[in-house]
């Protein structure tokens, strides 16, 4: 069974670069389904229609930025692991409020 990833990513290259790193792993048990939303909406409509295992989460999308980002997603989808993604440098008072956001453990 393949493990259910979403990417919530608007840049074009960066999706194309996660999934390249994807079809790069060699072990067939460790194989993975890509869905793709460009936007935390549409992402969120995913979830609500999809079963998803682990949600791949750019901070830096048109309609949501920063901890906001993790904040609406988490809203809808509680139980579902984030993993962020972000180019950005984050200061020190940042990184502490990202660290105290919400997460969930299985």
């Amino acid at each position: 069974m393949k493990l259910q990833l979403l990417l919530i990513d608007d840049n074009p290259a960066d999706v194309r670069l996660v999934r390249e790193v994807l079809a790069e792993t060699p072990d067939e048990a460790a194989a993975f389904e890509l869905h793709w939303a460009g936007g935390l909406q549409s992402g969120i409509d995913v979830l609500a229609q999809t079963p998803i295992d682990l949600v791949l989460l750019d901070l830096s999308l048109p309609e949501s930025q920063g901890l906001e980002t993790v904040q609406r997603l988490h809203a809808h989808a509680p139980e579902t692991p984030v993993v962020v993604l972000t180019g950005c440098t984050m200061s020190e008072p940042r990184v502490k409020r990202y660290s105290q956001a919400p997460r969930t453990t299985s």
